[in-house]
Order: C-alpha cells, then structure tokens, then sequence
C-alpha cells in the first residue's frame, strides 16, 4: 500500500510538473528596448520527448534565426533562457499571459516583455 501511495504522488509530480510547462511552449515575441532602438526578438521554446525544455531565439532585423540556446528553464512561473556562449540571459515571470522580464548581455539589462504569440508564419 506504501509503494502504491508513492507512485501516485510521483505520477502527480511528473503530471503536474509536464502541465506547469505546457503553457509556457511555443512562440514569445517582444521588442527590446535598446534607447531608441525596438529589436524584435522571438523565443521559440520546446519540449522534448523527456519533457526538458529547449529554445532557439529569433532576431529578425538583424536577420538572425534559429540561434540556439544552451539552456531553457521554467518553475514557478519564472522562465530563465541562457546562451552564454554569447554572453546572453533572460530571466522572466510569467503574469497574465506575459513574460516581464530582463534581458541581460554583456553587463547590460533591458526590459523584456515577451508576449505569446501563435502565429504559425514560419521564420527564416
């Protein structure tokens, strides 16, 4: 009866923890705020098939698609992208189907705010 009684939480926790980042999947659009520049930036976020999220962002003005991300999380509501590769993080609370966040490179932080978006025009 034991063992029955942790199986049920462990499936709780794996089902609970796969809805808490179903939400948090798919296209985010935002402009970030650089003085008096808007750069339009797209984070495409993903689950694979043992439900560990991946991303790739988009910077179409500068015509940059598809460069990858080293690391995506997502608990409790907050989202952390990181491609220190080059020197980039975001860190996002996600409220009211937007994502509030920073965007931080090379010392430098900006206001985010990622906003969902299902368009499926497809990206370079």
């Amino acid at each position: 009866m034991k063992n029955f009684f942790l199986l049920i939480l462990l499936l709780t926790s794996a089902f609970s923890y796969s809805q808490e980042n179903d939400y948090v999947l798919g296209k985010w659009k935002g402009n970030l705020d650089v003085g008096s520049t808007q750069l339009p930036l797209i984070f495409h976020i993903k689950q694979d098939s043992n439900k560990i999220l991946t991303s790739t962002m988009d910077s179409p003005s500068q015509k940059a698609y598809n460069i990858p991300v080293e690391k995506t999380s997502f608990s409790n509501n907050e989202i952390t992208i990181e491609m220190t590769n080059m020197g980039i993080s975001y860190i996002g609370k996600l409220e009211n189907d937007k994502i509030n966040g920073k965007f931080y490179q090379s010392g430098l932080a900006f206001n985010l705010i990622l906003e969902k978006n299902d368009d499926t025009t497809p990206t370079q």
